[in-house]
């Protein structure tokens, strides 16, 4: 099965692609099922405000160096190509072992962090990858994230 093409213009776009896959069903083009996706992202959502997960030793060194060397560039390419690459590395403490018999819940979960992460008005934690950014940086960082994520679950109703 072959992944959607989405295009969010915001956070509230992934809502709504959110509740529509619980609603019709979906069907898998990757690995990862609805709670997955949306715990793996609503953590994702969680880091620019409350701060990121400390990787151990070497990946927080290997990280660090790619932030001071081509972090930046990554940043602008997938901020310009609105897109990641699939197959990407993502911190392991993300990735979630979740029954899709959940999935109503990690949809009313990843709402809730929407809706804070919109009303967000304070500083933001820069990113062990891409470094410091502005707020409007990671809400398009988040909402290219989604994209990528969600693409990879078809609607039932699609098909």
């Amino acid at each position: 099965m072959d992944r959607r093409q989405l295009e969010f213009r915001n956070l509230d776009d992934a809502v709504q692609d959110a509740r529509r896959l619980l609603q019709s069903g979906y069907q898998q083009a990757g690995n990862w099922n609805l709670s997955q996706v949306l715990g793996h992202c609503t953590d994702w959502l969680s880091f620019p405000l409350d701060g990121y997960p400390r990787p151990m030793f070497p990946i927080n060194w290997l990280l660090w160096m790619a932030k001071i060397t081509v972090g930046g560039g990554m940043r602008k390419k997938i901020l310009r190509d609105r897109a990641f690459k699939p197959g990407s590395p993502t911190m392991p403490v993300t990735v979630k072992s979740t029954d899709p018999n959940q999935d109503a819940i990690a949809v009313e979960q990843f709402e809730r962090m929407v809706e804070r992460f919109k009303r967000h008005r304070g500083p933001v934690h820069g990113s062990p990858l891409f470094g410091k950014m502005t707020y409007e940086e990671h809400a398009d960082l988040q909402v290219i994230h989604l994209q990528h994520h969600l693409s990879f679950l078809v609607p039932k109703s699609v098909r």
